[in-house]
């Protein structure tokens, strides 16, 4: 920017901004008449002139920036004209320089958009933060999960403990029950720790002896267990897949660990119960019913329950249940529910069995025991809920 000045008569010089702080005085021809006071009025004008310069270029700055803030089309600064003499600049405020955006109406959102948009909100925010905590707890569990399952059913299996206890690695290691059953292991070792771990193996331990009750006579009256009692893949994932959910849930919903715990021991506890009480009624039950007629059966029917059978199977899960208390993951409150679960969902079996097994051709007694599981689960979690069981300490 440059300007002419002529401060006194006929004296004249340019005056050069060459920014906002620094001013150039050049091409100053003073007449001879020029003396030192006209000297001083030219010197004072040319300062004058600098403060002025510099105060509207700090004042379009700040109009400037405000705009930019505002999200508002930026201010744009256009040179003077050369040879235009100073005027001054009238102050312009923000708002009145350009007009306010209206901001487009949103339309109300209908009943079904607001409950949805809520439901979306809510999932948003549980799903979102990640609590990685539970998963670096599992990730510190897997190596030992693997490293003490694997020496565990590799010792089982050289030394032929497990033959009548669960299927053998050949001719099909897939197939194998021993497979199944490691992976199982490594599952509930890496969610629960070895405490969790430890209630599945009592319960698989106590359904294998339960099953040796009399298996003699059983297999003479033809009511036995197949392959001597040894469990295969179907029976390993029928028995344990709702234990193995609640596992894994645990890791995905951390804060609803206790609940879990308490669905993982009822679907195990149901499980030892059923199978007590099977065992014990068809070795000593006397009077066998079917639950939906009360009539009067051979022992080993489905759906047949027996006064022997029941109180077996109310002890087995009262032993399973009682024993998840010192490993941590349900109190004595617990105990009692677990077994008012796993008393339910066995009569819910025992009526399917009587009703519909026979009937469905996919219904076998591995979906049925599936069916058995679950349900002794949500039953223990809706009981836990409304005794207020969600702040049990594991």
């Amino acid at each position: 920017f440059f300007f002419d000045l002529v401060p006194v008569k006929h004296k004249m010089a340019r005056i050069t901004l060459v920014n906002e702080s620094e001013v150039l005085v050049h091409s100053f021809s003073p007449s001879p008449a020029c003396n030192l006071r006209e000297l001083c009025t030219l010197a004072t004008a040319a300062c004058a002139l600098l403060v002025s310069a510099g105060a509207a270029l700090n004042s379009l700055s700040a109009a400037q920036s405000l705009y930019t803030t505002a999200s508002v089309r930026p201010l744009v600064s256009r040179p003077l004209a050369t040879h235009t003499p100073i005027h001054p600049v009238p102050s312009v405020s923000a708002a009145s320089a350009y007009p306010t955006v209206q901001q487009p109406q949103v339309a109300p959102l209908s009943p079904w958009q607001s409950t949805a948009s809520s439901l979306r909100s809510q999932i948003v925010a549980r799903l979102a933060p990640v609590d990685v905590e539970p998963l670096q707890q599992a990730s510190e569990q897997f190596p030992w999960a693997v490293g003490v399952s694997g020496a565990l059913f590799g010792l089982g299996t050289v030394t032929g403990k497990f033959d009548r206890v669960l299927t053998p690695l050949m001719p099909n290691p897939l197939l194998s029950g021993i497979t199944h059953s490691f992976l199982l292991s490594v599952i509930l070792w890496t969610c629960l720790g070895w405490k969790g771990w430890s209630v599945c193996v009592l319960y698989l331990f106590l359904g294998v002896a339960v099953t040796k009750v009399r298996s003699k006579e059983k297999e003479a009256a033809g009511i036995a267990e197949g392959r001597g009692g040894a469990r295969g893949p179907e029976n390993v994932w029928g028995s344990a897949a709702t234990a193995s959910i609640c596992a894994l849930l645990t890791l995905a919903f951390p804060e609803q660990t206790p609940l879990l715990a308490l669905g993982y021991v009822a679907s195990l506890a149901t499980k030892l119960s059923d199978t007590c009480g099977s065992e014990i009624g068809k070795a000593y039950g006397k009077t066998p019913i079917l639950i939906t007629t009360l009539q009067q059966v051979p022992p080993g029917t489905e759906g047949a329950v027996s006064v022997e059978g029941t109180v077996a199977g109310i002890i087995g899960s009262a032993v399973l249940a009682a024993f998840a208390v010192p490993a941590g993951l349900i109190n004595f409150t617990g105990v009692g529910i677990a077994m008012v679960a796993a008393f339910i969902a066995c009569n819910v079996e025992s009526f399917l069995g009587a009703t519909v097994q026979g009937n469905i051709k996919w219904l076998t007694n591995e979906v049925i025991n599936f069916i058995n599981t679950t349900v002794g689960a949500i039953v223990a979690a809706v009981l836990g809920l409304l005794v207020g069981l969600v702040g049990v300490s594991i």
